[in-house]
């Protein structure tokens, strides 16, 4: 074989090439690198490269890179979110395959997952707490601490639950917290039940829970007028405005105010009200100023009323020193001390007896005179009218002493007798447990007499008429049951 192989030898000469062809010929590689080599060349043994032609591998299915294997090696993607996410070859049949990142997408559901594939997960409900998990997958959607089930306000956190109606929907969530059917929105007092809405200052706050009604600066609690802006702790007085502007205690206490009787403040002030005033009836003498009752609308007003009796047991006389506060206006038990009624006194030319059934009894002369204050028993002629008109002179008299049973004060007819035959200056002095009362009570237009128990009270009626002043009672002794009435000057 050799023999044979070497008789085929070609002998080449220069400039030219030439092969055996007896020696052969290889064929190697794979895909795009298969070919055939001549064994020898020129002379030269030569060896077949299967990578001979050999390039990096792309996706045509050919065998670029001679390894036998199509496309292979060109990997894979990964792509999409949630439950889109998948992985594909990035060749397939020769043909690059791209991945599609919204492949397998859904309208979002809320499953906690995905499902629209755009890495949200149920990003179209709503989250109230943001904790991530959406309100129809969260057990506590306000995040509170308080499970929606038991919640009574699921969607805002409040986890002390306060329900001020108890409506079952918290304070925070309920459109009317209190209940008094006037929504939040509008409700002037959010957490206090006030359905008429009163708002005297017309702030935003309506008076049940506004602290300062007025707006004046003085919180409702210390105001002695808290829907009264001109009454105020820290305000001047306006005088004789018939209020406590500066909240006193005391209607015009300020210095600048003080005038000697209420019929001073009516002719300085036409239009003050019946009520209680600051006066001072001497100025600068011992009894200082005081509060006192003015009636402004009886007989043209003007009057300080110095006593008032209820007709009950106990109220002391009108010549007592001992002061009672009730409010005479309303005929509650009221007496001013000695000092006070001599100082009026002093000042005024008439009395006045006003009874609580309407009729009352001027007299033309002060009530006291200045001995008031001792042992001391005094008449007084006076003319006496009634409010329909009637007219009679006649006497005002009072005792200190010998009043054990009555007999305190009188307003008794000018002349006559009563039952004892006699009578000077409107009394007969008859006994000495009540100086000032007549007889039987004869004579006498205003009487004093308790006499059932001679413990120093009083009570007062009417024996004799005059006009509309009408009798009360014959003669009552009894320990109550008496006239209701006032006495004033001015």
């Amino acid at each position: 074989m050799m023999h044979s192989l070497l008789t085929r030898l070609w002998i080449i000469g220069p400039g030219s090439s030439s092969y055996s062809e007896e020696l052969g010929e290889t064929t190697c590689g794979l895909g795009n690198c298969e070919h055939t080599a001549p064994n020898c060349l020129d002379g030269v043994p030569q060896l077949c490269n299967p990578l001979l032609g050999a390039a990096m591998e792309i996706c045509d299915q050919v065998d670029n890179d001679c390894d036998g294997i199509i496309d292979e090696e060109l990997g894979t993607t990964t792509c999409g979110d949630g439950l889109c996410e998948h992985t594909v070859k990035n060749c397939v049949d020769g043909a690059p395959n791209p991945c599609e990142p919204l492949e397998g997408a859904s309208p979002e559901e809320c499953d906690d997952i995905d499902n629209d594939c755009d890495g949200l997960i149920d990003e179209d409900f709503d989250d109230t707490d943001s904790d991530g998990t959406a309100d129809c997958l969260d057990t506590d959607d306000d995040g509170d601490g308080v499970l929606d089930e038991d919640d009574n306000c699921p969607k805002v956190s409040n986890d002390e639950q306060l329900d001020l109606d108890n409506d079952k929907l918290g304070n925070v969530c309920d459109p009317d917290a209190d209940g008094d059917q006037v929504a939040d929105d509008i409700d002037n007092c959010l957490l206090l039940a006030n359905e008429d809405q009163a708002n005297y200052d017309q702030d935003n706050f309506g008076d049940d829970c506004d602290d300062d009604d007025d707006n004046d600066g003085d919180p409702d609690e210390d105001d002695c007028a808290p829907q009264n802006e001109t009454v105020a702790h820290g305000l001047d007085d306006t005088c004789y405005d018939g209020l406590d502007n500066d909240c006193s205690g005391a209607v015009d206490d300020d210095s600048s105010c003080l005038l000697k009787s209420c019929k001073e403040i009516l002719a300085a002030h036409p239009n003050t009200e019946d009520g209680k005033y600051n006066i001072d009836p001497d100025g600068d003498g011992g009894a200082g100023f005081f509060a006192a009752y003015c009636d402004m609308a009886t007989d043209s007003g003007g009057w300080t009323i110095v006593y008032a009796s209820t007709g009950a047991d106990s109220n002391v006389g009108m010549t007592s020193n001992s002061e009672k506060a009730g409010d005479p206006l309303s005929f509650a038990h009221h007496n001013l001390n000695r000092a006070r009624k001599m100082a009026l006194s002093a000042i005024s030319t008439q009395s006045l007896f006003v009874r609580s059934t309407g009729p009352w009894l001027r007299a033309s002369h002060a009530l006291f005179d200045q001995n008031l204050s001792g042992n001391s028993h005094q008449h007084f002629a006076a003319t006496l009218t009634a409010n329909s008109g009637a007219s009679a002179a006649g006497w005002l008299g009072y005792a200190t002493f010998n009043i054990a049973g009555g007999g305190d004060y009188n307003v008794s007819v000018q002349s006559g007798k009563a039952c004892s035959n006699t009578m000077v200056n409107g009394v007969d002095h008859h006994s000495s447990n009540y100086y000032h009362l007549n007889c039987g009570c004869e004579k006498m237009y205003l009487y004093c007499y308790s006499g059932q128990n001679h413990d120093g009270d009083a009570g007062y009626d009417v024996n004799t008429a005059l006009g509309s002043w009408s009798v009360t009672s014959g003669c009552n002794s009894s320990e109550g049951g008496h006239m209701k009435f006032y006495a004033a000057m001015r």
